[in-house]
Parts: structure tokens; C-alpha cells; sequence
């Protein structure tokens, strides 16, 4: 059984979530799509799970992959398949549900905690988590909520942060990041630190993620576990 992901820059990977996969002997079919490497059918695969990345999805002429990539979220969306879109993944789960992308009234960057909404515990995802997540965040824009959709968590500096659509969740905040992976973000993305004095520095960050790097990748795997049941329901067999 496998998993779709796609993947846009090379130091956002799966992180967790391929720890998620592994415990569960699950395929991850990774396609690097900045390679210039083909989306396959989404109906080939269980779920599609879309990771972040620093470019905004109007960019089309400046990342041509993004026109199929939208098809192919289209085609999960009318499927109804599970998909869980991740930052950019969420931003363009949006704009293929006809919603708007915006500049978010502050660049959201470093660990900091998102509220679930009223009812969103009982939600297939959230299921047997608390009302208040932490969670790591990098990100200047953000969607508005699109038709049809429940908003499901926001944050102080962000009230968009995960919605539902159907099988489809969308999540602003990153839940994949390892310790490894936000030194790589700090490295990759400094030119974006310009106003980080508001979060913290680069140094508390990598302590930060160091001290939770246990607890997020619970959080992670019991997360993933829910999105896996989804995945089990709609197939109408038990792999837990």
C-alpha cells in the first residue's frame, strides 16, 4: 500500500511522516517534482499527502510543475481521497477548491501553538488530541477559508491553519519537521529571518526543536495514524 507525496524543494521531505510509514510498512512514492519528475495518476495510490515549500502557488511561469500539480489535487478532490496538504500543500489544496492565497498579516515562523476549533476533536484527524497543539511554523502567506470547507485550527498569528474539505485537510502549520530539518530551514530560507527577532533566534530554534523532537514525533505519528484510518474507512478494511 502506498502513499503519494509530493515533494517541491529538497530540504522539505517527509520527515516524520516517513517514520509514520515505515512503522506501518507503507510505501512512500516520493516525487520530487522540482526534478522535473511526473505526478502520477492520484487514483494509483491510497492517499496524497502534499508537503511545503518556499514558493507561492500563482507561480506558475516560474515553476511550470505547478499546473499539473493543481490538476492532480483536482483529481484527488473529485475522487474524494484522502490528502493531507502541509503549508504549501495546504495553500494549494485551497486554490484548487477556488479559494484566495493572501499575505498573512505576519511572516509565522518558529514553534509556537495552535488551537483546535470548537468541535474539531471530534474530527477523524484530531481524534484523542488535546485543544491546543504545538506546532512548527514557516510561512508568509495563507489561504482564506474555501466554500464548503470547516475550519478546524487557528493560531495567534494565523486564523487560518487547518481546515477539512471532504477526505481533504489542509495544514498551515508543519508537523513533519525533524531537528535536522529546521537547521536545514534556518540555512536555506535565512534571507526570510529578517523579522525572526519576534519568535526567538536561529539558535533557540534549533534548541527548541531539539528539546521537543520526542513529543512532536508522537504528535506526528498519532496524527498520521488518524489520516491512515481515513484512508483504512474508505477502503473498508482494518490495517491497524
Amino acid at each position: 500500500m502506498s502513499l503519494l507525496v509530493l515533494q517541491h524543494i529538497k530540504c522539505e521531505g517527509p520527515g516524520y511522516i516517513a517514520d509514520f510509514a515505515a512503522s506501518r510498512g507503507l510505501e512512500l512514492e516520493v516525487i520530487r517534482v522540482f526534478d522535473g519528475t511526473p505526478i502520477p495518476e492520484p487514483q494509483d495510490a491510497e492517499a496524497m499527502i502534499v508537503l511545503g515549500g518556499p514558493m507561492n502557488v500563482y507561480e506558475e511561469e516560474r515553476y511550470p510543475w505547478l499546473v499539473a500539480e493543481n490538476t492532480a489535487i483536482q483529481a484527488a478532490i473529485a475522487e474524494d481521497m484522502p490528502y493531507l496538504g502541509i503549508c504549501l500543500g495546504s495553500q494549494l489544496l485551497a486554490k484548487a477548491l477556488g479559494a484566495s492565497i493572501v499575505r498573512n498579516p505576519v511572516e509565522e515562523i518558529g514553534f509556537g501553538d495552535v488551537t483546535l476549533a470548537p468541535g474539531a476533536m471530534q474530527d477523524p484527524l484530531f481524534q484523542e488530541f488535546s485543544n491546543v497543539l504545538p506546532a512548527f511554523h514557516w510561512h508568509e502567506d495563507t489561504w482564506e477559508l474555501p466554500d464548503g470547507s470547516t475550519l478546524l485550527a487557528s493560531s495567534a498569528a494565523c486564523p487560518h491553519q487547518a481546515f477539512r474539505y471532504g477526505r481533504a485537510y489542509g495544514l498551515q502549520f508543519h508537523v513533519e519537521t525533524t531537528p535536522e530539518m529546521v537547521s536545514d530551514w534556518i540555512g536555506e530560507y535565512s534571507g526570510q529571518l529578517r523579522n525572526f527577532g519576534m519568535w526567538g533566534s536561529a539558535d533557540s530554534m534549533r534548541a527548541e526543536a531539539n528539546d521537543r523532537a520526542d513529543a512532536f514525533r508522537h504528535q506526528t505519528l498519532k496524527l498520521m495514524a488518524n489520516f491512515w484510518d481515513l484512508v483504512v474507512l474508505q477502503q473498508g478494511a482494518s490495517v491497524r
